[in-house]
């Protein structure tokens, strides 16, 4: 089969509908172990000079797109990411967590909802996303939960873990959000650091060619997007 085809069978799976998660079924998982995250500064970002360097400027520390087996998946995207914006942490996470709003600013998220919260701390997320990718569209459906370990007042972080794949496309999903006070120059400023790493069931040919070049602009995209909803609903830090 020609890898055109492929593509135009693979647009037309994006229409079909699969089964709703069981939203009855709120039991907590323990899943203790399974987090992955990067909470802390990164080794990039410990002088002056390195903060300075990411004042409004997000910043990709890593970001790869590679073939793999792990969990059913087979293709491994990977990106690392961090900035330094002059808003409050506290308000940083509290625009994370306005879920009814989720999806008027961050990119490529088309639908969110809390589910439940089946543990102190964990709340379980049902998401859609979708990325368009040329001529055709990749979107998954997934649920995750979405565990809060330390909440202020200079630290605040989330990390996360795949509960269910919906549609079956992703094999597994990790990630992390971390918030923490700094001074910059004796101003007061917010370190912001993201991870990610998912794994894509998809066989289709030539997605990972049309993915990897495109990571690195997608988590731009979205720490811009997450910082000016921010600053519209919070703004700047407040200098005396």
């Amino acid at each position: 089969m020609s890898a055109a085809r492929s593509v135009f069978i693979f647009s037309l799976m994006m229409l079909v509908a699969f089964p709703a998660f069981a939203r009855e079924d709120c039991a907590p998982i323990d899943h203790e172990g399974e987090y992955e995250d990067r909470f802390g500064r990164s080794e990039l970002a410990r002088t002056d000079e390195q903060l300075r360097a990411l004042y409004e400027n997000p910043t990709v520390i890593a970001s790869s797109a590679t073939r793999t087996d792990e969990e059913g998946a087979r293709i491994e995207t990977l990106t690392e990411t961090h900035a330094v914006f002059p808003v409050a942490a506290e308000d940083l996470m509290q625009t994370l967590t306005a879920n009814d709003r989720l999806t008027d600013f961050m990119p490529n998220l088309s639908d969110h909802e809390v589910v439940c919260r089946p543990a102190e701390n964990v709340s379980r997320q049902r998401q859609r996303t979708d990325f368009g990718l040329l001529i055709f569209s990749l979107g998954t459906e997934y649920v995750i939960d979405v565990h809060y370990p330390f909440s202020g007042p200079d630290r605040y972080g989330s990390h996360w873990v795949l509960v269910d794949s919906i549609d079956g496309r992703m094999g597994f999903i990790y990630g992390s959000w971390y918030f923490e006070s700094i001074e910059l120059d004796g101003r007061p400023a917010t370190y912001v650091r993201h991870y990610a790493r998912t794994g894509l069931t998809t066989a289709v040919p030539g997605v990972r060619v049309f993915i990897e070049p495109r990571l690195q602009g997608e988590i731009t995209a979205l720490f811009d997007a997450f910082y000016e909803e921010a600053l519209v609903r919070h703004g700047r830090i407040a200098v005396n």
